[in-house]
C-alpha cells in the first residue's frame, strides 16, 4: 500500500530535489492527510528505501524517489505495474479457473481485474491514454535492462549485410522506440512502425520532426494480411508473447506471404524464460512473474524452445 499511495498521490513531485520539507507543509502541498502521510512515508523508507528522514519531523529524497521525481518513464512502469500488472495478478487464478486454463487472449487476470471481458489486453491500452503512456514508459523501463538493451539490437543482426536504402516494417513497433534507434545507426533506411490505429497516430505525433522522412506509422492488424510486401525485414519485438498460439501462426503466416522481395528477413525478438539462476534475480523475478500471468498462452522455456528446433 505506501507505494501505490506515494505513486497515486505523486509524493515525489512535492519533496524538492535538495534539501528538506517538514510533513506538514509536504501534506499541505500534496493535500493529503498529515498523519496518514507521515505513517506510509515512513513505511516506505524502511521498506522500498523511498525518502529520508534525516532529522525528526523532515523528509528528503532518498536516491530512489529522487530519480521518481524525475523520470516519468519509471512513474510509467509504476503505474503500469500497480494498475495493471499486479490486479492481473490477483486475479489470474480466478481466470483459469473459470476459463479451464484456455490461452485465449480474452481469458485471462486482466480482462476480470479491468471488467474488461471480450478484448484483449492491447485493445483497453488502446482505448486508454493514460495507459498508453504508463506501458510505453514500462517499455522504455525494460530496455534499460540487459536483457532488452538496444545494443542486443545492433549485435543480434548483421544490418549491413541490407541494401542501403533497406526498408524495414517494424510489426507492433508501440512508438517507434527500436525505429528510431535504429534509424540513428542507419539514417538511409525507411522504417514503418504498425501497430493499433490509436498508437500510429500517437507515434506520429511524437516522432522528431528530423526522423519523418526516415520513420513513418501504419495502423495495422496484426490478425490480417501484411500489407507491405516489399520489404527487406519484418521485425516483431514483444507481439507473439501477447497471442495465442493459433495467433502467432497466422501472423507468422500472414507475414510469410507478404515476404515478396528476394532476401526478405523476418528477425523475432521474443522473451525465453531462462533455466534457473542464470540471469540477476530482479530480472528473472520480472520475466518470471510476466509468464504467470501471460495474457495469452505460456511462454517457452529456453529448454522448450531450443529443443524444438531441428
Amino acid at each position: 500500500m505506501p507505494i501505490q499511495w506515494i505513486h497515486r498521490f505523486d509524493i515525489a513531485a512535492h519533496v524538492p530535489l535538495e534539501g528538506t520539507i517538514t510533513y506538514a507543509a509536504l501534506a499541505a502541498s500534496a493535500r493529503v492527510d498529515e498523519a496518514l502521510l507521515k505513517r506510509l512515508l515512513r513505511s516506505a523508507m524502511l521498506s522500498a528505501h523511498l525518502f529520508r528522514e534525516p532529522e525528526p519531523g523532515r523528509v528528503a529524497h532518498s536516491a530512489s524517489s529522487r530519480l521518481l521525481a524525475r523520470d516519468a518513464d519509471l512513474r510509467g512502469l509504476l503505474e503500469f505495474e500497480l494498475t495493471i500488472l499486479a490486479p492481473a495478478l490477483a486475479r489470474t487464478v480466478d481466470a483459469q479457473r473459470k476459463w479451464k486454463f484456455s490461452d485465449a487472449p480474452t481469458h485471462t487476470g486482466f480482462n476480470l481485474a479491468l471488467e474488461y471481458p471480450d478484448r484483449p489486453f492491447y485493445s483497453f491500452v488502446a482505448e486508454h491514454q493514460e495507459k498508453r503512456d504508463a506501458l510505453d514508459g514500462a517499455f522504455v523501463e525494460f530496455a534499460r535492462t540487459e536483457g532488452w538493451a538496444k545494443k542486443h539490437l545492433l549485435s543480434g543482426f548483421d544490418w549491413d549485410s541490407l541494401p542501403a536504402e533497406g526498408k524495414i516494417v517494424d510489426v507492433g513497433g508501440s512508438l517507434g522506440h527500436n525505429s528510431m534507434f535504429l534509424a540513428k545507426e542507419f539514417p538511409k533506411f525507411k522504417f514503418v512502425v504498425q501497430d493499433l490505429p490509436g498508437v500510429a497516430t500517437e507515434g506520429k505525433m511524437r516522432l522528431p520532426s528530423d526522423m519523418a522522412n526516415t520513420i513513418s506509422f501504419q495502423a495495422y492488424d496484426f490478425l490480417t494480411p501484411q500489407p507491405i510486401q516489399d520489404a527487406d525485414v519484418y521485425f516483431f519485438q514483444n507481439v507473439f508473447v501477447d497471442h495465442s498460439d493459433d495467433e502467432a501462426v497466422l501472423m507468422l503466416r500472414n507475414t510469410r506471404n507478404a515476404m515478396k522481395k528476394p532476401g526478405a528477413k523476418l528477425i523475432i525478438r521474443e522473451p525465453v524464460v531462462p533455466e534457473p539462476g542464470t540471469i540477476p534475480v530482479e530480472d528473472e523475478l520480472r520475466i518470471r512473474t510476466f509468464s504467470a500471468i501471460g495474457d495469452a498462452g505460456d511462454e517457452l522455456d529456453a529448454e522448450e524452445m531450443f529443443g524444438a528446433l531441428p
